[in-house]
């Protein structure tokens, strides 16, 4: 299991993120932030593919930032619902 201070995910949780960024594009207000979503989106589907080899994956100080960012999203757009 993937956990902030591991660093760590498995290319299943990395699919799980992708579907999370798919539902913010699909919901985005504005094409900017569609875009935005959609890149993320892409690159969580990037990085699960080079997992599927790996029982784990490492994950860069960016993917993080990113994870961390999308947690947040997702947080508030329970919130608003």
């Amino acid at each position: 299991m993937r956990t902030a201070e591991t660093g760590k995910m498995t290319a299943r949780e990395a699919r799980q993120k992708a579907a999370e960024c798919e539902l913010l594009a699909q919901g985005a207000a504005d094409p900017v932030s569609k875009a935005i979503f959609e890149n993320m989106r892409d690159m969580w589907i990037a990085l699960a593919a080079e997992g599927e080899l790996s029982p784990t994956l490492d994950l860069s100080a960016e993917h993080q930032k990113l994870l961390s960012l999308l947690e947040e999203l997702m947080s508030s757009r329970k919130g608003n619902a």
